[in-house]
């Protein structure tokens, strides 16, 4: 009898300490944790750690169309680093896209320079040009 209830006794001791490192903290913890083992967020974890992935999404939603949705990633992509990004939103910023976004040449001179440090082959003329179109104007 009394080895029954020492078995027992551990067994239930051993139970509650593995649930106390299984089980969550509560339920936010179990969400995020759910969420980041499902295959949507372990392909929202992928695309948030690389910037291509978001480069590719924002031309997914149209060069031509220039969604919000669109530009939005690829703002996001630029601030990671990508450098083709980089380009696209400093041609966002320099023409400007109506209801969307203004034009605005310090923002469009700010992603040229971030292009040209990230080695675009095209950022470094565009650059060099608008530095000289103000040159000439100021």
């Amino acid at each position: 009898m009394k080895r029954t209830f020492r078995i027992l006794f551990y067994t239930v001791l051993l139970g509650a300490a593995c649930l106390a490192f299984v089980v969550p903290n509560s339920i936010s913890d179990f969400d995020r944790e759910y969420t980041a083992l499902s295959p949507t967020g372990m392909v929202q974890n992928i695309i948030k750690k690389n910037p291509a992935w978001k480069y590719k999404i924002g031309d997914m939603h149209g060069r031509a169309s220039r969604s919000e949705e669109g530009i939005k990633w690829f703002l996001s992509a630029a601030e990671d680093g990508h450098a083709e990004a980089q380009y696209m939103c400093a041609k966002i910023y320099m023409h400007g896209i109506p209801g969307k976004v203004k034009e605005n040449r310090l923002k469009a001179l700010y992603w040229w320079d971030q292009a040209v440090e990230s080695g675009h082959p095209e950022a470094k003329a565009n650059h060099d040009k608008m530095i000289s179109l103000a040159g000439k104007r100021g």
